[in-house]
């Protein structure tokens, strides 16, 4: 089978970008020819994509965000070249709606990563403590002037380009109930997948280990504030930071009374992150939005590594209280300063959470995922 993926970007940035090279790698494994379209600025290197197309931000202005004419020439291109059977997009709000309307071989589909193609700037999915509310509708903290209703325009031809397809897959249940609720009766559940766990569980270390991107929705200030009352209980536990983001200044800030006691990383590979989680005794996912499923509590899991997770959206997908992890809400002052005490003070609920995770990390591995991508491409095609 040939496979297109179309992507806004090729460089392993986020979760969703490591999503899609792993699916690219785990359906070549399975015998396929895997071919992408992604997103470039012309100076930055890219991990993965063998065509290319400019995206707004860098030379093309704000506008091609509601009609991208070289992604969509890029994609009539590899559809010309390669020919595929089936041409998945991914996230394309820097492609453009466009895209989904551009004439191509092959039936189509599409992952909803994010809630990029369904609400105006992540309109509702964030903190209503970080909304500033434009009439009716609750908006995102970066809601400037008429930004807004050029985010109303986009979203609105995204979901109806996504209704004529003929499968939009979801990561979690949330997300299915969500774009559900918004008119999209084309919903398949196909959840996130994580690495092959490590060749062997490491000895743990008395450290926490947050990784992921340092944005406020992510909660990690509030996590750093939890930390600092943790520190009192029990001195010799060590903090793991590994990411950046709009907050790395407040993060350093924040933590400077912390000492030798928090270790800042910055930017780390997916093997890296690994390495972390692995060594790490608790990880904790303390976001404030709901995510739409939240990659790094399974990959944690795999590692024989509990979650302190806040367990909003997609992470009630993984999430076991008591299980796998303990729920902990990051806007509810000391709780998950209280659930990293009890898994590092009660070694029985610790080692049933281990057993637990190992468990739960079984259902979200990448060959369970590329063969559920590959029998949803095969019903698309006989149909």
């Amino acid at each position: 089978m040939k496979i297109l993926m179309v992507h806004d970007a090729g460089r392993l940035t986020g979760g969703a970008e490591v999503q899609v090279a792993r699916e690219i790698e785990a359906l070549q494994a399975r015998g396929h020819s895997v071919r992408s379209v992604v997103g470039s600025d012309g100076a930055e290197v890219t991990d993965f994509g063998d065509y290319f197309f400019r995206t707004p931000g860098g030379s093309l202005p704000r506008s091609a965000m509601l009609h991208n004419g070289f992604a969509s020439h890029a994609l009539r291109r590899a559809s010309t070249d390669f020919q595929p059977d089936v041409v998945h997009f991914h996230t394309i709000s820097k492609a453009s709606p466009a895209v989904l309307q551009t004439t191509h071989r092959g039936v189509a589909v599409a992952t909803l990563h994010d809630y990029a193609a369904l609400y105006p700037l992540l309109c509702r999915v964030i903190p209503k403590s970080q909304i500033c509310g434009v009439g009716d509708f609750p908006c995102c903290r970066r809601h400037v002037g008429n930004r807004y209703y050029f985010e109303e325009v986009r979203t609105a031809l995204m979901r109806r380009g996504l209704r004529k397809l003929p499968a939009v897959i979801a990561p979690s249940a949330y997300v299915a109930q969500i774009a559900g609720s918004l008119g999209l009766s084309n919903m398949v559940l196909i959840p996130g997948s994580i690495p092959s766990a490590p060749a062997e569980i490491l000895e743990k270390t008395d450290q926490v280990a947050y990784v992921g991107r340092l944005e406020p929705e992510k909660g990690v200030l509030e996590l750093i504030s939890e930390f600092i009352s943790l520190s009192g209980k029990l001195p010799d536990v060590e903090l793991v930071i590994a990411g950046t983001g709009s907050l790395d200044r407040a993060v350093r800030d924040a933590t400077r009374r912390l000492g030798d006691r928090v270790r800042i990383l910055g930017r780390v590979s997916p093997l890296e992150a690994q390495a972390v989680l692995s060594r790490s005794r608790v990880a904790v996912v303390p976001s404030l939005w709901p995510e739409p499923f939240g990659l790094v509590g399974p990959e944690s899991m795999a590692c024989g590594t509990p979650v302190v997770a806040s367990g909003r959206g997609g992470i009630s997908d993984w999430l076991e209280d008591g299980r796998n992890g303990l729920r902990a809400d990051p806007s509810t002052s000391g709780a998950i300063c209280a659930a990293l005490f009890r898994l590092f003070s009660d070694r029985t609920l610790w080692q049933r959470c281990v057993d637990g995770s190992l468990r739960t990390a079984e259902a979200f591995s990448t060959v369970l995922h590329a063969e559920r991508l590959e029998n949803l491409y095969l019903r698309l095609l006989r149909q």
